[in-house]
């Protein structure tokens, strides 16, 4: 585990679960990421790759967001 003072680069959403790590600067640092998530356009038909790639845009999203687990 990443102690206080180390060089890793947490993400907020990873950091906060642990009661061993505090915010320093909270909100002074911001940084954006793009974040793609694509599929071929002949694997739309598919009804097994459409569910996943939807699962995984709905738990993308809660992620990025800070709600996801």
């Amino acid at each position: 585990m990443a102690r206080l003072g180390s060089q890793d680069a947490w993400p907020e959403a990873i950091a906060r679960r642990s009661s061993e790590l505090v915010p320093v600067l909270p909100g002074a640092l911001r940084y954006g990421l793009e974040v793609w998530l694509v599929m071929h356009k002949d694997s739309k038909a598919t009804r097994r790759v459409r569910l996943a790639f939807d699962h995984l845009a709905r738990r993308l999203t809660d992620y990025l967001r800070g709600r996801g687990a």
